[in-house]
């Protein structure tokens, strides 16, 4: 039971391999995906920055020559103009001594930066600079204004948000059909095998083990490897058992000798005590025997010298008295 317990806690390998997969993929995905959002981010802020060049050179003479005049509608006009860009959000046009005379849009000015900077504040501002000069023979080029190109992040996080979307749209389009591919890939090619594996290994008897064929070894390398394995062991098992078994039948033979000449050597033994019981019984008779006889020796001692100190007395009775 707690074998089965143990095994109900684990995770199937289809779990497991998806979830190192998954994690994975989603780690290289966030940063594939941050790489091109960062990609975009600079060329869109490059194009940006090229597109405001660009339009800093058709419209700088256009623009000095109604500063010139004097033509505020014009001027007006061109400022107007080039604040409806999409990508520029405030355009200004400041005196030589920096007074703003003309504007258009809106801006910060706190959160202004160079446009060489980069910030991924989204309130970060990039300025455009422009000399507008007039050249005037014989002095030469004279300051008649400063134009302000005002572009930022904002303009920039607004065309990124229509390229994020899809970026991420299309990562979890495919981390679904990727998930799928593995679990139909692992499910048929390596789960279900496994399975019909461990059954073939369950039904082998454990008294006479023996090699296994599975059909999977034909297809898939590792699988070959594992059975080739496991059947090369089998057969050393099997020469194990074989010399186990001649050990087994030789140790036996021999305490079967053993056992005959323990045997054998316990006979002696009781002989051996039956001698002794015998010889201790013959020792102790002869000491009956012997005290026996000097208890009986002794009286008749005592009869034997009174019946010769009688006949000696009777016989010198005799000569004494031959009548007696």
């Amino acid at each position: 039971m707690k074998r089965q317990l143990q095994i109900e806690g684990k995770n199937s390998i289809t779990f497991e391999v998806i979830r190192y997969i998954t994690f994975y993929y989603f780690s290289v995905a966030i940063f594939l995906t941050l790489s091109q959002v960062a990609l975009d981010y600079f060329q869109i802020k490059k194009n940006i920055e090229l597109q405001i060049q660009e339009l800093k050179a058709s419209v700088s003479e256009s623009l000095t020559n109604s500063l010139w005049e004097f033509n505020e509608i014009q001027t007006q006009a061109i400022i107007d103009g080039i604040a409806k860009i999409p990508t520029i959000t405030h355009v200004s046009v400041l005196n030589p001594d920096n007074t703003v005379i003309y504007s258009a849009g809106q801006t910060k000015e706190k959160s202004v930066v160079e446009p060489s900077n980069m910030f991924f504040d989204p309130e970060a501002v990039f300025v455009f600079k422009k000399d507008l000069k007039k050249n005037l023979p014989p002095q030469g080029q004279n300051l008649i204004g400063k134009l302000r190109i005002y572009s930022g992040n904002q303009v920039i996080y607004e065309q990124l948000s229509g390229i994020v979307f899809p970026i991420i749209v299309n990562s979890i389009l495919k981390t679904i059909f990727l998930w799928t591919i593995l679990i139909v890939f692992f499910n048929n090619k390596l789960k279900a095998p496994l399975d019909q594996f461990v059954k073939s290994l369950s039904e082998i008897n454990p008294k006479n083990p023996t090699t296994v064929d599975l059909e999977i070894s034909k297809d898939i390398l590792e699988f070959a490897r594992i059975q080739n394995t496991f059947n090369d062991l089998i057969e050393q098992l099997t020469n194990y058992k074989e010399v186990l078994e001649a050990i087994v039948e030789n140790k036996t033979e021999l305490l079967k000798e053993k056992s005959e000449e323990a045997v054998e050597l316990i006979d002696k033994l009781k002989n051996a005590q039956s001698q002794l019981i015998k010889q201790e019984k013959l020792s102790s008779l002869g000491i009956l025997s012997a005290g026996i006889a000097h208890e009986l020796k002794n009286p008749l001692n005592l009869s034997k010298n009174t019946t010769v100190m009688i006949r000696d007395l009777l016989n010198e009775k005799r000569d004494v008295d031959p009548e007696f």
